[in-house]
């Protein structure tokens, strides 16, 4: 069980399974596999910067939601998308455009506890009105 407002689901659309998940100060990494193919997936808190994306990825609409996604020389893909106040970068190296549906397939992020959005509250009204 992770805390809100991450996700962690068991498996993704094309069979990827987690296999493992680390906390960090910034969000989670998540990792899947389904046979030979591996997907990294990172977390983290808030919008997604489009003005600092390199100019060599491309924008791919379906359904009315957008994902940014890269592709290397090597056949490694980078997909970059939002999921309600969640960023999701999802890394893997698999066949035609098995990282980017295993991608769109991450769930929304959980909504925070009525607490953590109190302290977070309290927390932000502090620091605007700190002489600091």
């Amino acid at each position: 069980r992770l805390p809100a407002p991450y996700r962690a689901p068991v498996i993704l659309d094309g069979g990827y399974r987690l296999v493992q998940a680390f906390r960090h100060a910034d969000g989670m990494q998540l990792l899947y596999q389904r046979g030979p193919y591996s997907l990294s997936v990172f977390q983290l808190e808030g919008s997604l910067d489009t003005a600092a994306l390199p100019a060599d990825g491309r924008w791919v609409r379906e359904g009315g939601e957008a994902a940014w996604q890269l592709q290397d020389d090597a056949g490694r893909t980078l997909v970059l998308l939002e999921r309600s106040r969640l960023t999701i970068t999802v890394v893997g190296h698999a066949p035609g455009d098995g990282v980017l549906r295993a991608a769109r397939s991450f769930p929304d992020a959980r909504d925070l506890s009525m607490t953590t959005r109190l302290r977070r509250a309290c927390a932000d009204a502090l620091r605007a009105l700190s002489p600091l």
